[in-house]
């Protein structure tokens, strides 16, 4: 590799730990940051800056050969009393080598996320407002689209009742007519075709399909007023956008007390109901239905 004066540079072999040359190179900064974030350039630095853990790490484990299968006397019980003793500070060591080397990436992952964040956040508030300003005109929308057509349906309906009940009246007139006709009627000795019959007929069908017809129009503004507040208050932007009313079910606990627990018990979970009973069991509690509370020991170690 030549640099721009024209002198010989290595090149760093394959494992090389060594950062990239930011100021000579033409890497992008996405290039720096994808080295710095690199597993295997990450892993091979803290090996190289943890040597002297990994040596304590491999006596503490090595020792743990020698703990006996049973403790069986005050000695044994000493030894191991300081051989955990010694887990314990090397736990904690590599724990706060651990969080020594994470807090820059931590800091590092605060600062990507706090910059987004910050546009992310003002963008939804931004979209909080708006979307308020749109719910509170699509639901008077949906209110007004709702009367209006509870509106339609009413007349509809009135119009289908008005149609059959002058159809009624209508036939009943006709029947009366027929039968004071009959009454009066004489025999006669030609038999000439019953053409108003015929007619009458004609005018019985076309009456009897306005009225379904008008029935089928009092349906359609039922299930129209039926609509839901969704289908109500649509509407659609300029590229395709659609916006909707949603429906859904909120709550607001207003006395604790007074809550049923037995209705709540196929929603309340295991791990709910195991931090109830630990805090129960925390407080004093000792007789629980269905809880088998006991003592448990086990050493500890300062």
């Amino acid at each position: 590799m030549t640099d721009h004066d024209g002198t010989e540079q290595q090149t760093p072999g394959p494992g090389h730990n060594q950062p990239p040359e930011i100021v000579k190179s033409e890497q992008t900064r996405q290039d720096v940051i994808n080295y710095a974030t690199d597993p295997k350039v990450i892993l091979g630095a803290l090996a190289e800056a943890t040597t002297d853990l990994k040596t304590r790490f491999a006596d503490l484990m090595s020792a743990s050969d020698r703990v006996p299968a049973t403790i069986e006397d005050a000695d044994n019980e000493t030894k191991i009393i300081d051989y955990i003793r010694m887990l314990n500070a090397g736990i904690k060591d590599v724990e706060g080598r651990r969080k020594a080397a994470k807090d820059p990436y931590l800091m590092a992952g605060k600062a990507v996320d706090g910059y987004f964040k910050r546009m992310s956040d003002f963008l939804g508030d931004v979209k909080r407002i708006a979307g308020a300003k749109l719910t509170d005109y699509q639901r008077r929308k949906a209110e007004e689209e709702r009367v209006r057509r509870a509106e339609e349906e009413r007349l509809a309906r009135e119009d289908a009742d008005r149609r059959r009940e002058a159809e009624e009246v209508r036939l009943k007139v006709e029947h009366e007519r027929q039968e004071e006709e009959a009454r009066l009627k004489v025999e006669e000795d030609e038999d000439e075709p019953d053409f108003p019959v015929v007619e009458q007929d004609e005018r019985t069908a076309e009456a009897a399909a306005e009225v379904h017809a008008a029935d089928q129009k009092a349906e359609d503004a039922a299930k129209a007023a039926s609509a839901t507040a969704a289908e109500r208050s649509r509407g659609r932007g300029e590229f395709g956008a659609v916006g909707s009313l949603r429906t859904t079910w909120a709550f607001e606990i207003t006395d604790p007390s007074s809550i049923p627990l037995a209705t709540l018990r196929a929603y309340i979970g295991r791990d709910c109901l195991e931090k109830a009973v630990r805090g129960y069991v925390k407080q004093g509690g000792r007789d629980l239905k269905g809880v088998r509370i006991f003592e448990r020991h086990h050493s500890v170690v300062s």
